[in-house]
């Protein structure tokens, strides 16, 4: 019998579905299908590279998700060729600017919108990265960085267009902001050996490359390290102490890791609580000692990329004829010089000494101890608070909620200089990352992106960074987009309790934040860091700490999380009897990150690795009352401000920062007010919004009425 066929049948759809695959097999392979296909693709990925393009041109925030999606992040290296492409074509129309046409407005580039956009990208590449690391995004990095150091090579010591400059400052009419502007440029073209013979230049230019390379490794293996430490309690017997919100995400990241009970990192915020609050001193020291040890395994080591960077800085300072590399950096700062930095050092340092000397022996006789360890320094002071003056951290903590916290900056900001933070409703490319618009009497001044809480691939630190000026792009405004980022431990669904320091961090960042987007000038060459006195850029910063502690704004501000109801009154009088309780054992520790960073760029490179080791161990004791191990400190290997960030010589600039603050602190305290409008104007107008229009001494002088001067900040230190 025969079956009729039909087309519906199991079968014949096969044989159907066979047919059309081969002839689409067979058209794939045509020559035609090919060339159509390659033309398609070439069309997708410039579609896909103008829509990069054009969120950065846009006025707000761009769409950060998609430029870093998997769609689009493999275009980012043809888009950065293609930016710097354009803006190369036009820097050299630039140079070849006849002297006689030559005028500020074609030096100083403002209105450049190739730089703007290609600079842009740049920057929230490196910005990104830093916060969501990845393979991908270093080899970006990697690939395209020797390209801009060539430019900046080429740029930096191209005597014609420092020829340019030259006669722009001797012949041009300008006023007194441009006159600055150009004379800078003149003056770093010199300083940085324009004059130099031809030979000792390409020198300098072969060591810029060397070092920008050695600067990325550095960073990448340190990151690798930190992300390689994992410690697994099996038990809460050693951390019962902590706090249950603590306890619940090192759980909920054991689950997360496929293990069973608290895991916990390195990364700062695990390293806090574990140093104040885990009960057993040899697990606080493989925390500790682990942290000072990072990133010198055999395969990356970076004491030997330390080594390498500081005898290329002693060259570099030796080919400019300068005795050091110190000397070389601070010639254009308030300190002047090395020597004077080295006193201010060793006027602090043995008063220092003296102070922790009697704190450490305070905590051994009230916990009847032997011996007092660096590790053990952090669980005993908040044990002695808690048993001396029942301040329980767990217990204030309440009152730092971080979304009360960040409602106090904004309202602090506003208080003093009218300043408005509007959450944006824009998509942002994290969870718990927050956008806002910062106004001003009703003007947009930029956009503030925060990014607070730790996670896999993040840098553990805290930083702010401008990634973007106010520029104007195809006739429209385009404003800047500042980022605040730390690494805090995310401890709630629906709310997170931070500690009392880590409230100082966001105190201090978000005033870097502000102070980049409070100017007078219209010019962005005055409104850069790079042209701003390094040992200037943290007094605002630094100042603003000062509100965090303030008993009028505790009074304002600190709520409690749950009730509502303000800090009481107990707590804070509480918090001015601890408030130097073992103050100077932590300050001790950054004048010890001073005096080795000075020293090591101002006195003879160490020969070898093991020589260096032991000169930093050697600095750091004598800086201590507290014993060390020199295996168990290799400081250089994680000092990510000396090798990483743009900070050698300059540590120091932390601690001088303490001293401008206190005058500042003081000339608002002669108005018996910290919140009073009107000193905030003047120190606003005459300080905080000057940025490079004049020298930073001059700002501080106009302010405080008199030169630097330490002496009212022992006395408010109690010595």
């Amino acid at each position: 019998m025969t079956t009729k066929y039909s087309p519906w049948t199991p079968e014949a759809l096969k044989l159907e579905k066979y047919d059309s695959d081969r002839q689409a097999s067979l058209l794939q392979r045509s020559p035609a299908y090919t060339e159509a296909s390659k033309i398609n693709d070439k069309f997708n990925r410039l579609v896909r590279q103008n829509r990069i393009i054009e969120e950065i041109e846009r006025s707000g925030i761009p769409d950060i998700g998609l430029i870093f999606s998997p769609e689009y992040i493999t275009l980012l290296p043809e888009v950065l060729d293609k930016l710097f492409e354009w803006f190369l074509a036009e820097y050299r129309r630039c140079v070849e600017t006849p002297k006689e046409k030559i005028t500020f407005d074609i030096l100083d580039g403002t209105d450049d919108e190739m730089w703007h956009r290609f600079n842009f990208l740049w920057a929230l590449i490196n910005q990104y990265k830093s916060s969501n690391d990845s393979e991908i995004l270093r080899k970006i990095i990697d690939d395209f960085q020797p390209k801009l150091v060539a430019l900046y090579n080429e740029s930096g010591y191209s005597k014609v267009e420092y020829g340019l400059y030259k006669h722009c400052l001797e012949n041009c009419e300008m006023d007194d902001e441009q006159k600055r502007i150009i004379g800078m440029t003149v003056k770093d073209y010199e300083k940085n050996g324009i004059h130099l013979p031809q030979d000792k230049i390409d020198r300098l230019k072969e060591m810029n490359l060397k070092m920008t390379k050695m600067r990325n490794k550095f960073a990448n293996n340190l990151l690798d390290d930190e992300k390689s430490f994992v410690h697994v309690f099996e038990d809460d017997g050693d951390i019962s102490e902590m706090p249950q919100d603590v306890l619940t995400k090192a759980k909920d990241k054991a689950e997360s890791a496929w293990r069973k009970w608290y895991l916990f990192n390195i990364n700062h915020a695990d390293l806090s609580n574990i140093l104040q609050y885990c009960s057993n001193s040899q697990t606080r020291k493989h925390f500790y000692v682990a942290n000072e040890t990072l990133a010198i395994s055999w395969k990356k080591d970076n004491r030997k990329l330390a080594l390498k960077m500081l005898k290329l800085r002693e060259e570099t300072a030796s080919i400019l004829w300068y005795d050091t590399y110190s000397e070389f950096i601070l010639s254009d700062v308030m300190a002047w010089t090395p020597e004077k930095v080295l006193e201010v050092l060793n006027e602090w340092i043995p008063r220092a000494l003296e102070k922790e000397k009697k704190e450490i022996a305070m905590l051994k006789e009230h916990f009847w101890l032997e011996e007092l360890a660096m590790w053990d320094v952090a669980y005993y002071s908040r044990l002695y608070k808690l048993e001396k003056f029942n301040l329980d951290p767990k217990v204030t903590r309440r009152y730092y909620e971080i979304d009360t916290v960040i409602e106090w900056l904004f309202d602090i900001a506003n208080r003093l200089y009218w300043i408005e933070m509007r959450e944006s409703q824009e998509k942002t490319y994290k969870e718990w990352i927050r956008y806002y618009e910062v106004w001003k009497w009703e003007e947009l001044k930029g956009y503030f992106i925060l990014d607070p809480f730790a996670r896999e691939g993040k840098t553990s630190w805290a930083w702010n960074s401008k990634i973007r000026n106010k520029r104007t792009i195809n006739w429209k405004a385009v404003y800047p987009i500042v980022f605040n980022v730390a690494s805090f431990m995310d401890t709630g669904k629906w709310r997170t309790l931070i500690w009392s320091e880590w409230t100082r961090t966001l105190f201090h960042e978000f005033w870097h934040m502000l102070h980049a987007l409070c100017w007078k000038s219209k010019y962005p060459a005055l409104i850069w860091t790079a042209n701003l006195e390094r040992d200037l850029v943290e007094l605002f910063s630094v100042f603003m700490e000062n509100y965090k502690n303030e008993p009028e704004s505790l009074k304002t501000f600190a709520r409690d999380f749950e009730t509502g109801e303000t800090i009481p009154e107990e707590i804070i009088k509480k918090y001015e009897m601890t408030d130097k309780i073992m103050s100077w054992t932590n300050l001790l520790r950054l004048l010890n990150f001073a005096m080795i960073d000075i020293r090591i760029h101002n006195e003879k490179c160490p020969r070898t690795v093991k020589e260096l080791d032991r000169k930093v161990f050697e600095i750091a004791q004598s800086n201590t009352n507290l014993n060390m191990n020199e295996h168990e400190y290799k400081l250089l290997a994680n000092f990510k401000h000396l090798f990483y960030w743009s900070y050698a010589s300059f540590v120091y600039s932390y601690l001088w920062a303490d001293i401008t603050s206190t005058q500042v602190k003081s000339r608002f305290k002669a108005w018996k007010w910290m919140f009073d409008k009107e000193i905030a104007a003047e120190y606003h107008d005459k300080l905080m919004s000057q940025w490079s229009i004049k020298p930073g001494i001059e700002q501080f002088m106009d302010f405080t009425w008199e030169d630097i001067n330490m002496e009212p900040f022992f006395r408010e230190m109690g010595i």
